[in-house]
């Protein structure tokens, strides 16, 4: 996702290596997209580099051209379809969200969506927390000039907010930060109540013992991991001893709740998240390939770590010290 404004240090470093790669795939994608039936426009936006598609959905693609400069060049190709067809699938959500929109609003007031050109300081207290969001992203891709204010909820991820609309996503910068009708910790507060509110599918539970995936069409899904107590009391259930979670992508919490004598649940989830994660830097929407535990006191530890070089799987290694899943948890979880 292309909301904080450029790529890591390594990534643009990989571009400078790599010379024409990003205008050979900017070409080939514009061909893939007029090959599957359409047009699209590339443009510049508060949100990076986007592919304007047809149905009018805005597609960040800076992820995709370094996901393309790790990816060896017989599998380019493919790679670029299946982004492509991904891409398609966001159009018509957006077009089905559109045209949702348009059915609750028939008989609104015409004010109730802000112009695009309208600031965000002439936004009321109340239009603020309707439409605040918290969004979390990779540490590595958060412009701290544009977005000084970030959180960090735990290590390696930062925590922004944005304005949302049905059909647009205004990222909400330093710049006007200071001049809006809400304290900074009362947009936080705001954003991440409506993060929580927003509605999930059924958890899909994936294999033993007991990993969930926590999914849905909005790129805001993972950001309900800033508040996993709030999933605990909802779709996740009771977790006297704590869980297991990663933010593997914007669509996707993964989770795994702790039970007493489990075994090997814990190199089950971080399995699960490190594929989670590559499939998702494939489709240039990855958050982080690292996994937490989470404690009911509210403490979340950093349980895992990635070393350079090689394929995913085999870089995340246990090395963290963990006091306070030890405190809740103990010998209850047996190798």
């Amino acid at each position: 996702m292309g909301l904080f404004g450029r790529a890591s240090q390594s990534s643009a470093g990989a571009w400078h290596a790599t010379g024409g790669l990003k205008a050979d795939t900017r070409q080939a994608l514009m061909r893939e997209v007029v090959r599957t039936g359409g047009d699209a426009q590339f443009k510049s936006g508060p949100e990076g580099q986007v592919l304007v598609m047809p149905g009018g959905a805005r597609i960040p693609v800076e992820g995709l051209y370094a996901a393309v400069a790790e990816t060896p060049a017989d599998q380019r190709a493919d790679l670029i379809r299946r982004w492509v067809a991904d891409a398609r699938a966001q159009d018509a959500g957006a077009a089905r969200a559109r045209q949702g929109a348009d059915t609750r609003t028939a008989n609104a007031s015409p004010a109730a969506e802000p112009n695009r050109q309208q600031q965000p300081e002439a936004l009321s207290a109340a239009e603020l927390r309707q439409h605040v969001h918290t969004l979390l992203g990779p540490a590595a891709m958060v412009n701290r000039a544009g977005f000084p204010y970030a959180r960090s909820p735990f290590p390696g991820v930062e925590q922004v907010l944005c304005l949302v609309y049905p059909n647009q996503i205004l990222p909400l910068t330093g710049d006007s930060i200071d001049r809006l009708a809400l304290s900074l910790d009362e947009l936080f507060a705001a954003g991440q109540a409506n993060v929580d509110a927003l509605p999930t599918d059924p958890p899909e539970p994936l294999g033993d013992p007991g990993l969930t995936f926590i999914t849905g069409p909005s790129e805001f899904v993972a950001s309900k991991a800033a508040n996993i107590a709030a999933l605990v009391a909802g779709p996740i259930g009771p977790a006297p001893h704590g869980l297991f979670f990663a933010v593997p992508n914007y669509n996707s919490v993964a989770c795994a709740v702790i039970m007493p004598g489990w075994g090997r649940a814990f190199a089950h989830m971080i399995r699960a998240a490190v594929l989670a994660a590559d499939q998702a830097a494939q489709a240039h929407t990855r958050v982080s390939p690292l996994t937490y535990y989470w404690a009911p006191d509210g403490t979340v530890e950093q349980v895992t770590s990635v070393r350079e070089g090689g394929p995913l799987e085999e870089r995340i290694y246990l090395d963290r010290p963990c006091p306070a899943f030890d405190r809740y948890v103990g010998d209850t979880v047996a190798e």
